[in-house]
């Protein structure tokens, strides 16, 4: 879970602040105050233009909107966010004062970096990538935030993962932060030494990992699978991560195998593992009427960070890349539009994609992040709708 996110409170408190005043300055116009405003204009709040102390003829990136001069703004009915950074606030303060204006809402630097930081998209060796090569799982936890307890036995489709895996490496020019094959369970997949080699071929310096739960790195279904299993992923220069969860596996057997094919295995430990070794889960606190309020989506540790390929298309998290299993199960109808997700076939470039990763999209609308708590300990999923929504 991000440790960067915006203070959730503040937000609300801004918002309201917005909402009392008929016009809204931003105090700056630097690259922070545009990504400001790229939030607001997310939040559908309508921002009357930025406030600068002297003219400024810099030109803008992110879009254009008015631009005053603190002494010439109009600041009648009007409200102020202080979005420069707290070493200006002794200059700032007092000029504002001096125009007699005292309705100003004042952001913590925390937030001021941690909303640019969030709606800033990402570059090509800072932009992640996941690739499920298995709707299912063995293992099935309640709260699993790509369903796979309600999907169907499926492994992805070898023909396309390669289409995809070319198309996006054309796209980022080979270039990525990283390359997560998941699922579901991705060792189910009986071809995964496939996926890995096409993987490497298409991304050769690119980290490629597999996330697993390590059930089948544990108990292997045969000597041989296990041997061609860890050999591949060697010959491939693919790094393993398993997922601790409170069940009897023997994680010192799977890293000194990793050590005898000299593949990297990381132990991903939980969150509050060092607190307690129980395994805590997160309850996505969905709705089915997507009126979640529109401030919240930035404080959701997928937003710019779980970048789903599913079948050449891009989400900006694996909710909205798995509802489908959800829908199918319960028969629920939670949309996904074409703003959800971007076609990789479609698009023109890799800025395209990061864009989508870096706001706000209508699905965010089905997730009430003011009440997804991670406090609920690991076990199995009993298949019940209570497991999602409050």
């Amino acid at each position: 879970m991000k440790d960067n996110m915006p203070n959730l409170n503040e937000l609300k408190q801004m918002i309201r602040f917005c909402e009392n005043h008929a016009k809204i300055y931003i105090y700056g116009c630097a690259s922070n105050q545009e990504y400001l405003l790229k939030y607001f204009d997310c939040c559908g709040v309508k921002i009357d233009g930025y406030i600068t102390t002297y003219s400024d003829d810099r030109e803008l990136i992110y879009r254009d909107i008015p631009k005053f001069t603190l002494d010439l703004a109009d600041l009648e009915d009007a409200g102020i966010i202080i979005g420069l950074s707290d070493k200006y606030y002794d200059d700032v303060m007092p000029r504002l004062h001096k125009r007699r204006c005292t309705d100003y809402f004042l952001m913590s630097e925390f937030n001021k970096k941690a909303i640019a930081n969030t709606m800033r998209p990402r570059k090509k060796d800072d932009f992640g990538i996941l690739v499920q090569l298995a709707e299912h799982c063995n293992l099935n936890c309640q709260m699993c935030c790509t369903f796979s307890p309600f999907a169907k036995e499926e492994f992805l489709d070898t023909d396309i993962f390669e289409s995809d895996m070319a198309r996006l490496a054309e796209l980022t020019n080979k270039q990525l932060r990283r390359l997560f094959l998941q699922g579901g369970e991705p060792l189910l997949n009986p071809l995964i030494a496939d996926y890995t080699g096409i993987a490497r071929r298409c991304f050769p310096n690119t980290p490629i990992s597999i996330f697993t739960n390590g059930i089948l790195l544990a108990n292997p279904p045969s000597n041989r699978a296990e041997t061609d299993f860890w050999l591949s992923c060697k010959e491939t220069d693919i790094e393993i991560t398993v997922t601790r969860y409170p069940i009897d596996i023997d994680y010192e057997y799977i890293k000194a195998k990793g050590r005898q094919y000299d593949v990297k295995v990381n132990i991903f430990i939980d969150v509050n593992y060092h607190e307690s070794p129980e395994k805590f889960m997160f309850k996505p606190a969905l709705n089915s009427h997507k009126n979640a309020s529109s401030y919240e989506f930035i404080t959701c540790f997928f937003i710019n960070e779980c970048n789903v390929l599913k079948k050449g298309t891009i989400y900006g998290c694996p909710i909205s890349a798995n509802i489908e299993h959800l829908n199918r199960y319960f028969n629920l109808n939670h949309e996904i539009t074409e703003q959800d997700c971007i076609d990789i076939y479609r698009a023109n470039s890799f800025e395209e994609i990061a864009e989508l990763s870096a706001r706000r999209v209508p699905f965010c609308g089905y997730c009430e992040l003011s009440n997804r708590d991670y406090i609920y300990p690991w076990k199995l999923s009993g298949k019940t709708l209570n497991e999602y929504f409050d």
